[in-house]
């Protein structure tokens, strides 16, 4: 990645007759090596790879649960080997694309911070564990639109309107452990290829 390549998508519309979806991303990536990554992740040092790897990125993905629902439905209708000709029938397919919108929103409404192995526990285990735990949406659900916003620049990740170092959110997802709690590894650095 020695040009610093840059990619940015503002906005891509995707729309019908019930409503308009869109999706911006913007994201500036320096340039890194290999090594410079493998010593940082061997240091349990995951916000110094983002900070190697990015200047900046924003994503911001507004859904529209109306507009989705139509595509569902219109795609069922599209793939079904039967002739799909009645209302009662455009129906059946449309409750059958609600019910799939429902599915993917309650899943990925769960807690950033929630650790796969949770879901095994009992509400008040899960209490327990969470307690100092902030919450924190995938995704925003209101009655028309799945929404999510990230924004990550220096030391700053904001997600959903919610600010945090990066370092406190790796270590909040699990993909680190809290430094202070670490011992330093001596790196292994790859040989450079040519």
């Amino acid at each position: 990645m020695k040009n610093s390549p840059r990619i940015v998508i503002e906005p891509f519309y995707w729309k019908n007759s019930a409503g308009q979806s869109n999706i911006k991303i913007d994201i500036d990536m320096k340039p890194w090596t290999l090594n410079q990554l493998s010593v940082y992740s061997q240091n349990n040092q995951y916000d110094q790879v983002i900070k190697a790897l990015f200047n900046h990125f924003n994503i911001n993905v507004n859904l529209s649960k109306p507009m989705l629902i139509e595509m569902l439905t219109q795609t069922e209708i599209l793939s079904s080997d039967d002739k799909v000709t009645t209302p009662e029938q455009k129906t059946l397919f449309s409750q059958k694309a609600t019910a799939q919108i429902s599915e993917f929103e309650s899943s990925a409404k769960q807690n950033v911070f929630t650790s796969p192995t949770e879901y095994f526990l009992s509400n008040e285990k899960k209490a327990q564990l969470n307690e100092d735990i902030p919450i924190l949406r995938w995704i925003l659900v209101t009655k028309d639109n799945i929404t999510m916003d990230i924004h990550y620049a220096g030391d700053e990740l904001n997600m959903n309107n919610q600010a945090f170092k990066l370092v406190e959110f790796l270590i909040n997802i699990g993909w680190m452990d809290n430094p202070s709690s670490q011992q330093a590894i001596t790196p292994k650095t790859l040989p450079q290829s040519n």
